[in-house]
């Protein structure tokens, strides 16, 4: 898999960190695992990933929060919010 933003050949499997805001509420959800390129550092994520990704901030903003931390879990586990 190339690099979508410098075309380097060798993107390595790893995690992130992802910052958000919706409307009032700051997300941050880490260990997020993505496609991470090793020479300029951008990353990607797979679409269930990404899916995912977006249903823990919706729980987060839910639960009526201003600021949630949660680490990435996947669907049959719960996430920690």
């Amino acid at each position: 898999m190339r690099c979508q933003k410098c075309n380097a050949e060798e993107m390595v499997e790893g995690t992130v960190p992802l910052a958000a805001k919706r409307g009032e509420v700051s997300i941050l959800v880490h260990k997020i695992p993505a496609m991470v390129c090793s020479s300029c550092g951008f990353y990607d994520f797979d679409a269930s990933v990404e899916k995912r990704v977006e249903e823990i901030a919706n729980d987060a903003c839910i639960k009526g929060a201003e600021v949630v931390i949660a680490r990435y879990k996947e669907k049959n586990e719960l996430a920690d919010i």
